[in-house]
C-alpha cells in the first residue's frame, strides 16, 4: 500500500510478509531510470513500512514507479508527486 498517492512530500510504502525474505524497493523515473534503491536485506515475518520524502530524494513533480521486490517476486504501483 502506498499512501498517500498523490503526495507533496512524505509517501509511506507498507508491506506484509508471511515469512522471512529479502527485501528491496526501488524508485524509477518516467524514463525507466533507478533514482533509488533501498535494500532492506532478509526480514522476518511481520508488517513493515518505508517512508519516502520528497525533499531527501530530492524529487520533481512527476509520475515515478515503485517497484517492491520480495524474494523472486516484485509488484510495481505509480507514485504522483506534486508541488
Amino acid at each position: 500500500v502506498i499512501y498517500p498517492n498523490p503526495t507533496s512530500d512524505l509517501t509511506k510504502v507498507s508491506y506484509h510478509l508471511n515469512h522471512a525474505e529479502p527485501v528491496s524497493l526501488e524508485l524509477i523515473d518516467i524514463l525507466g531510470k533507478q533514482i533509488t534503491l533501498i535494500n532492506q536485506g532478509v526480514q522476518t515475518e511481520g508488517d513493515f513500512s518505508i517512508d519516502l520524502s520528497k525533499e531527501k530524494l530530492k524529487l520533481k513533480s512527476g509520475v515515478y514507479f515503485i517497484k517492491l521486490n520480495v524474494g523472486k517476486a516484485s509488484v510495481t504501483h505509480k507514485l504522483i508527486i506534486t508541488e
